[in-house]
């Protein structure tokens, strides 16, 4: 539940103080809402689209600043983590990343997770690039090789694999791959 709030709400700006727009939209937004809550009491008018519309703008606040409470609280951009943790099995849903001890890898990627890591083998070997990320690599049928970087992430106490991104102000916020741990 707190991963799809994550995912849908997380809010992140590339654009120079484009966080501080946001803030200040979403700020605006509340005050609203919170307005149009007192004004609908007091009118007779119209009271009822008025307290539905300023109870949506409030939830939808809300479920932004949830969005942004989970991100400070349960968001951890770099774990650290042996590669003992990183084998195992990764699921984003029916697609499947499975890292094998001998820095082998096999791979079931959806057609939507092989455009979006631009991917297409099914066996790689992987290795670690730096402290939080991994490579997976693979020759293809042009006699050169498959490569994709996937950024370790920490969520709830749960570690993801996403593909690669240079500056955290562009991740998309999806979690991507989900390692499967040894109760599932």
């Amino acid at each position: 539940m707190e991963e799809t709030i994550f995912q849908l709400f997380h809010a992140t700006s590339a654009i120079p103080f484009g966080f501080l727009f946001l803030s200040i939209f979403w700020l605006s937004i509340t005050f609203a809402g919170i307005i149009g809550t007192i004004a609908a009491f007091f009118r007779r008018k119209h009271r009822l689209s008025l307290a539905l519309g300023s109870i949506l703008l409030l939830a939808m606040s809300g479920l932004l600043a949830t969005a942004e409470v989970f991100s400070a609280t349960y968001l951890d951009m770099n774990p650290r983590v042996t590669d003992e943790e990183l084998q195992g099995t990764w699921l984003d849903g029916n697609s499947v990343i499975t890292l094998h001890d001998d820095l082998s890898a096999t791979l079931e990627l959806s057609k939507s997770n092989q455009r979006k890591l631009d991917f297409h083998s099914n066996v790689a070997t992987w290795y670690r690039a730096t402290d939080f990320s991994i490579i997976l690599e693979a020759p293809n049928t042009a006699g050169t090789h498959e490569i994709v970087e996937m950024r370790i992430i920490g969520f709830k106490d749960q570690l993801y694999l996403t593909k690669e991104f240079d500056d955290p102000d562009m991740w998309d916020s999806n979690l991507g791959f989900k390692k499967r741990s040894l109760s599932e």
